[in-house]
């Protein structure tokens, strides 16, 4: 055929569907709605996602200085690199030369700053993380801010949402958060506890205002200005700048050299030349923002194992799956009640080639629609939500935008999808004899199960659960790539099972009664319908009950994870400065708690030498070569560290110590600590009884690195606080460590209110700590969020897949209900029928997903077993495994609800009458 012949012949086929699709709407519109869903779906998805972290470089910088040219913080007291991107927050230190000795005063000066920007004016910024605030009715810890907040150019920054900006020192404006915590309301007066102020007296503040930043909405703020009273704890966190002509590159560079980190509103909205950005080899590296110092080159890891990653894959994978399974069916129904139409072409010299276009026709245009319909709802809904997902994040949401592109390609896929869906269709009717299809015959389109295919699809399962299984987690596989592709053979082989499974079952349904031995029968003889429908049931059902066990092996591994920081009858303060202060803090909360019992506790550490004493651990006889410290530089700590999980960490201490924290006796515990040595919780670091405890140089007050060898014991860890390790105080005075943070730990009889721990920590607060009542409150997420959110997706799908696959076979057996009534068959007869045929979908789906699911999550979780971190990595030696876990109410809901329901669903539901009777059966 020429290319003339070939587009015109396109062209009349899309003519007649677009008149198909007018002519029949409410058939087409499920064809539509189900080619539509993943466009909508990732449309809203990413409408949201790039409306709330895809923020523009103005929208990033706005939140960063708000109206001003730029923002400055406080010094490092050496000089760095920064980048020139919106948020400056890669920060290179370079740690060979010798740091000048700067005191805080001289880390908050602003001399250097106007040395390069001496026309500028800068607004100061104190932050204190922790004051104590009281309003008329509740108490809350705020952060506090002294800042000169009238001036309207922190708009953007730090914007007014209520009342009016503070005009003198005895006003405030409060965070949203923070007044909702304390009871008041702008008008309402509230007051700082003199505890937080510096000068020990309270101040009472009235509210004439709420404040908020964007890019911290949960921030539980107060807003002074500069002339409010003080607070402890405060610090200078940086300034604000407004400079005539901006600051520019070239004075960024200046300010580097002198330790400050800038952030220029013109930098970031145009960037210099990369040769124009200076590249060192610093040895350390400050990221994400002020103060987080790492070793260079080192990085953490945030995103999620191979398993998560193929779980995200296999949901998305399974609800493109669910499109072609279920709206293949939908175009077969149609091609099934235009069989005469199609006939009457062929009758006047279609050829099979144009008729196949006619169907395939059908696929693009109903894809494009749901492609235009999808996109713009989702863009729609994604829009609405931002509202509500700005009352629950942390981040104010900009302007509302989405990937042009990533929606493109997403419509694109449902025109591809909707043509993928009527080529099995467009196949058949191609080869439907035109003689039968006028005369009204409508022959089965029974099927052979053909053995190749069988042993084909048995052989993908294989392949794919031994690629799951042991290529997944071998030194040969790929990770998420093999898990995924593990899976989609398992599905795919499934699908190549599925006419036999289905015969299988019509086969022994003999012993059934009537409407269900009708319904298989039926299900068999039609099995170009049938088997898409099963197939789209049983992958549902393969995903949910997958992604059910992943969730419950989850909390399972959670659970057998956890470990208290205290005791469930214990509460602690820490940072007590001394036994005096903590018989005083003491005796005021006997009046409080129901105490029964205290002990100080010792750490590890040293006020105002906080690099010091930097404690690590080697089995005896490694030496993982602790360098000496020169010119100063701080060393990186060599050995194993030890990690914990309570709330006294790296302790000090004996038997008696031993007990108050673990809460248990430990007669080799016991031993280790009379004889002078350590107590581990870490796996791999005592070796035939001993350990070297190692105290790195620092080039400070430790001139040089010690190594002790001492008596240890490893205790696992389970159930209980760990300190991470319990040093004899023998061991301690050895090496030249003393006491640093002191706990108090409280025995009480029975758990502390939310009332009394209230109160508590205002009387903590009075002593000077600011630290509070630290509880131990157990494991809270025992059926967390997601599992009733994965249980409720499971049970739409499966209802979703189940429900349309019986409306399909209802409407396409239309002739066999009217022959039912012509041999007497009774309406509820009917009604069973329809329950019937929905039972047979629903229940073949099952019972092949609910095996194949459970066999996808042991494959998910042995890879996930098998990709644990590196087994020298502390952090993981003592964690438990997933281990196989079935969640009985999802595996209940979506095994026997979901197919008894849907059932009872087409029975009531479904037409009793007759076509011939004046209404449509189905």
């Amino acid at each position: 055929m020429s290319a003339f012949g070939w587009g015109t012949s396109w062209r009349a086929a899309l003519r007649i569907s677009r008149r198909e699709v007018l002519r029949h709407k409410a058939r087409n519109a499920l064809i539509v709605a189900m080619l539509g869903l993943p466009v909508f779906g990732v449309t809203a998805l990413d409408t949201i996602l790039t409306s709330t972290q895809d923020l523009t470089a103005q929208e990033r910088v706005t939140r960063a200085v708000g109206g001003t040219d730029a923002f400055i913080d406080t010094t490092e007291g050496m000089p760095i690199y920064q980048s020139a991107d919106v948020n400056a927050d890669s920060i290179q230190v370079d740690l060979t030369q010798n740091p000048p000795t700067l005191t805080s005063a001289q880390l908050a000066s602003d001399k250097a700053i106007r040395a390069v920007l001496p026309h500028a004016t800068l607004l100061a910024e104190d932050v204190s993380s922790s004051v104590i605030m009281h309003g008329s009715t509740a108490s809350a810890t705020s952060e506090y801010y002294r800042l000169d907040v009238s001036d309207s150019a922190l708009n953007g920054a730090i914007d007014l949402s209520a009342g009016r900006r503070p005009t003198t020192a005895s006003e405030v404006d409060l965070s949203p958060v923070a007044a909702a915590d304390l009871g008041v309301k702008v008008g309402d007066r509230v007051t700082l506890d003199a505890s937080s102020a510096r000068d020990g007296k309270s101040a009472t503040f009235t509210v004439v205002g709420l404040m908020r930043q964007p890019s911290q909405m949960n921030a539980d703020a107060v807003y002074a200005l500069p002339g409010a009273p003080a607070v402890t704890g405060e610090g200078r966190a940086g300034w604000f700048v407004k400079n005539s002509g901006g600051v520019t590159w070239s004075e960024v560079e200046q300010l580097n050299k002198s330790g400050f980190r800038v952030i220029s509103r013109d930098v970031a909205l145009d960037p210099p030349a990369a040769s124009q950005i200076p590249s060192g080899t610093p040895s350390y590296l400050f990221a994400e923002g002020y103060g987080t110092l790492g070793i260079a080159g080192y990085r953490f890891v945030l995103g999620g194992s191979d398993a998560s990653v193929a779980i995200t894959a296999m949901v998305a994978g399974i609800a493109l799956l669910e499109v072609v399974l279920l709206a293949g069916p939908a175009f077969a129904v149609s091609a099934r009640r235009r069989e005469r139409e199609y006939a009457m072409l062929g009758a006047v010299g279609a050829s099979d080639v144009q008729i196949r276009r006619i169907v395939l026709a059908d696929g693009l245009v109903l894809g494009a629609i749901a492609g235009v319909v999808g996109a713009a709802l989702g863009f729609a809904t994604g829009a609405a939500a931002l509202a509500f997902i700005a009352r629950h994040t942390s981040q104010l949401p900009g302007a509302v935008h989405v990937s042009v592109v990533s929606v493109a390609v997403v419509a694109l896929l449902a025109i591809v999808l909707g043509m993928c869906a009527a080529l099995a269709p467009a196949i058949s009717v191609a080869r439907r004899d035109i003689v039968g299809a006028l005369n009204g015959r409508r022959g089965a389109v029974t099927r052979r199960v053909r053995v190749g295919r069988v042993v084909l699809g048995a052989a993908l399962i294989c392949v794919g659960l031994v690629t799951e299984y042991f290529v997944a987690g071998s030194s040969l596989g790929f990770g998420a790539v093999d898990v995924v592709a593990g899976i989609a053979l398992v599905e795919i082989g499934g699908i190549l099972c599925t006419p036999a499974v289905i015969a299988l079952a019509a086969r022994w349904g003999g012993i059934l009664p009537l409407s269900p031995r009708l319904a298989l029968r039926d299900g068999a003889r039609n099995s170009s319908r049938t088997t898409p429908a099963v197939a789209a049931m049983f992958a549902a059902v393969a995903g949910a009950v997958a992604a059910g066990v992943w969730l419950e092996s989850g909390l399972a591994q959670e659970r057998a994870n956890y470990q208290p920081s205290l005791l469930g009858n214990q509460v602690a303060i820490v940072g007590v400065a001394d036994a005096k202060q903590a018989a005083e803090i003491t005796a005021k909360l006997r009046g409080i708690l129901p105490v029964t019992g205290t002990m100080l506790t010792g750490s590890v550490g040293a006020s105002g030498a906080p690099d010091s004493w930097q404690v690590a651990f080697e089995a005896p006889g490694d030496d993982f070569g602790c360098p000496e410290a020169t010119n100063n530089a701080i060393t990186t700590v060599c050995g194993n560290a030890s990690y914990g999980g309570g709330t006294v960490q790296n302790a000090i201490g004996g038997p008696a110590e031993f007990r108050e924290i673990t809460g248990f006796d430990d007669a080799r515990a016991d031993a280790v600590l009379d004889q002078g040595g350590v107590v581990l919780f870490t796996q791999g670091i005592v070796q035939n009884g001993k350990t070297t405890v190692v105290v790195p140089a620092d080039g400070k007050l430790i001139k040089k690195t010690e190594r002790l060898t001492v008596p240890a014991v490893y205790i696992p860890v389970h159930d209980f606080p760990s300190p991470g390790y319990l040093l004899s105080a023998k061991a301690a005075r050895s090496l030249g460590i003393a006491d640093g943070t002191k706990t108090l730990l409280l025995d009480l009889s029975s758990h502390a209110t939310t009332a009394q721990q209230a109160t508590a920590d205002q009387v903590i607060a009075g002593f000077g700590v600011h630290s509070g009542l630290t509880v131990e409150d157990g494991l809270r997420s025992e059926y967390g969020l997601a599992n009733v959110v994965v249980l409720l997706i499971a049970v739409f799908v499966a209802f979703a897949a189940g429900g349309i696959a019986t409306g399909l076979a209802l409407a396409d057996g239309q002739a066999d209900q009217d022959t039912l009534v012509a041999v007497g068959g009774s309406p509820w007869t009917r009604r069973r029928l329809a329950g019937s045929t929905a039972l047979v979908v629903t229940g073949l789906g099952v019972l092949i997903g609910v095996p194949i699911g459970l066999l996808i999550a042991a494959g998910l979780i042995r890879v996930s077993n098998l990709a644990r971190l590196d087994p020298n990595d502390v952090l993981s030696i003592d964690g438990a495994q997933r281990v196989f876990t079935v969640p009985w109410l999802d595996l209940g809901a979506v095994a026997l609800a979901v197919p008894l329901l849907t059932a009872l669903g087409a029975a009531l539901l479904s037409r009793s009458r007759a076509h011939g009777s004046g209404r449509t059966v189905g």
